[in-house]
């Protein structure tokens, strides 16, 4: 819970706030009864489902269907007819963009449930928070059972949303000491991908950051001490940058991204300045 004198998170076995000495004994009781409330009469919420049809089968296609107001047993009854799986074109074409994949969004007034099937068949779930305006991840490959403990807590417990934007603001106050020297915008390869997959391209203090709007596609981050070399050309249209690394298991990689040629002398003066033993062009 949060002390509502000094806002920080306390443990509920206190009974007085270890920051502030404010009495908690008296929200408690308060607390206690929303919550046997809340689970004899669970909350009601707009859900949403994505890349599938009306009858729940999957077809990666962008549109929407508003299921409307549903209690927490309607919801678990449509999320356990929804695809538990992909075939293995399904999963390429998901990877690759092509489409997207099968997703649930529990909407209410302060936050939102989002719950993805990844290719392999785990959820990717995150949490919402509409007073900041920001997501959290909760998980990148939960089981069937873990999302529907997730699904049931965000329908009961009337504290998670306070949660969520608690830990929300923690991590922008990290953020805000690991400011990038540069960052670049990606040109996805047409070859690769059916559709664009927007990127973009950080240079940190100590790494490489590589994210993608695509949820399903985790960031890649290069530490500089895994990274032997970075080869940078620019082109009359484009630049490119090559990184040569090794992975933990000491393999030798290389992996490769293009720059709008805007971005790249500022990239290159970035990594100039923290590791420019290792630029190359």
């Amino acid at each position: 819970m949060f002390c509502p004198k000094c806002g920080r998170k306390v443990s509920e076995e206190f009974d007085f706030c270890p920051y502030c000495g404010y009495d908690l004994r008296k929200i408690k009781s308060k607390m206690q009864g929303k919550v046997e409330e809340s689970l004899s009469s669970p909350r009601v919420f707009n859900v949403f489902v994505n890349g599938v049809s009306r009858d729940f089968r999957f077809t990666g296609k962008d549109s929407e269907l508003n299921l409307g107001e549903l209690t927490l047993e309607d919801v678990l009854r449509i999320f356990n007819k929804l695809p538990k799986g992909y075939g293995k074109k399904e999963r390429k074409d998901i990877e690759k963009g092509k489409k997207i994949p099968a997703t649930m969004i529990l909407d209410g007034p302060e936050g939102a449930l989002f719950v993805y099937l990844n290719p392999d068949g785990t959820y990717m779930v995150q949490g919402g928070v509409r007073e900041l305006e920001a997501a959290l991840d909760l998980a990148y490959d939960a089981d069937e059972r873990s999302v529907i403990e997730i699904i049931k807590r965000f329908y009961t417990d009337p504290r998670l949303i306070e949660e969520w934007k608690s830990k929300i603001m923690e991590l922008e106050k990290e953020e805000e000491g690991n400011i990038p020297l540069a960052e670049g915008k990606l040109i996805t390869d047409p070859d690769v991908f059916f559709t664009s997959q927007p990127s973009r391209i950080y240079i940190h203090d100590d790494k490489i950051v590589v994210t993608y709007d695509n949820e399903l596609t985790e960031p890649d981050v290069l530490p500089y001490d895994i990274i032997e070399e970075v080869k940078l050309k620019k082109g009359w249209l484009s630049a490119r940058i090559e990184i040569k690394y090794r992975n933990k298991k000491g393999k030798a990689k290389k992996i490769r991204y293009d720059l709008k040629k805007g971005d790249y002398d500022e990239i290159r003066n970035a990594l100039l300045r923290t590791i420019p033993e290792k630029v190359k062009g």
